[in-house]
């Protein structure tokens, strides 16, 4: 099917079946923070070399010349040494977090809260951490009589690289930050060399090769140049190489009507080269906030209960 063929997006059935058993990790990319008012990586790689403007580090053209390398991750493997080096304190809360989520990436979440899957996420910020699992459970069961809960707890968060194992993608309504948390900058995977090596450790490798060999992942709030794991999608992939299955994962895509024919070749190029069926939407009506009616769209098929014995 291509985009020209549908007004909205693709059903969310099988999303919801997956949800139901426990199959589905969510991986969050920097999209859907957007929504909540965080900056992109430019943005991002902007304030941080602000910030080194303000101590005095740099003048107003070094500043401007560190800003304009073209690669905000360039920019920011820089900048992070130079403060490093200066010991100049980045305020990474203030950077990425406004006072108050924006109203649509703030429904975004809880949508996806929704799902109660595994979160898997690249960003470094608190949004994911600070949706608290109300939905986890309704009841407790004390000597076989069910009791009221206690009310919700914080959600699980790991964003060391030690914490890493694929054991955590069974514990259900937990959020992984694969690149680290801005409560502990020291975690924070920022500069090529960062890449390099957390890619290469065999923590991170084990991991997602779990993750996408025996689960089905939902990219949301990715842009295509982001998918830094499409090699571990790609060697994971048993069905890609035999061509014996439908694609497993779905990465949610964002188009506009101008972009058809390019979305269709997109969508050819994911399918047969990494295994990931492409969900296009269209946001020519209401911009990239249209990420939030594509999840309202589906909450009436989604069937997100506890698996039952007999389902087990």
């Amino acid at each position: 099917m291509w985009p020209g063929d549908f007004d909205h997006v693709a059903e969310g059935g099988d999303v919801g079946v997956l949800a139901k058993h426990g199959e589905l990790v969510v991986l969050v990319g920097a999209g859907a923070s957007m929504l909540c008012g965080s900056p992109d990586w430019r943005g991002f790689a902007s304030q941080v070399v602000g910030a080194l403007e303000s101590g005095n580090v740099l003048g107003f053209l070094e500043a401007e010349q560190l800003r304009g390398l073209g690669d905000p991750r360039r920019t920011l493997s820089i900048a992070m040494a130079l403060a490093k080096e200066k010991g100049i304190h980045i305020d990474f809360d203030s950077i990425l977090h406004r006072a108050k989520p924006f109203a649509s990436g703030e429904e975004l979440y809880r949508l996806l809260s929704s799902l109660r899957p595994v979160f898997v996420t690249t960003n470094y910020d608190k949004w994911l951490d600070e949706a608290g699992p109300e939905e986890l459970s309704t009841e407790v069961k004390v000597g076989g009589e069910a009791e009221p809960a206690k009310g919700p707890s914080r959600r699980p968060k790991y964003y060391l690289r030690e914490h890493l194992s694929p054991a955590l993608l069974a514990e259900r309504g937990a959020v992984v930050h694969l690149h680290g948390s801005y409560t502990d900058p020291s975690s924070m995977v920022v500069s090529l060399k960062n890449y390099i090596e957390h890619y290469a450790d065999s923590r991170v490798q084990e991991f997602l090769s779990a993750m996408f060999k025996n689960h089905t992942v939902l990219f949301v709030g990715y842009g295509l140049a982001e998918l830094e794991v499409l090699d571990h999608i790609i060697r994971s992939n048993e069905a890609l190489r035999t061509g014996s299955a439908e694609p497993r994962h779905f990465l949610l895509f964002a188009f506009r009507s101008t972009e058809s024919v390019q979305t269709r070749f997109i969508e050819q190029f994911f399918r047969d080269q990494c295994g990931v069926r492409v969900v296009p939407y269209c946001i020519d009506a209401n911009g990239y906030q249209e990420l939030v009616a594509v999840f309202k769209g589906w909450s009436s098929e989604l069937d997100v209960r506890d698996p039952t014995t007999l389902d087990l």
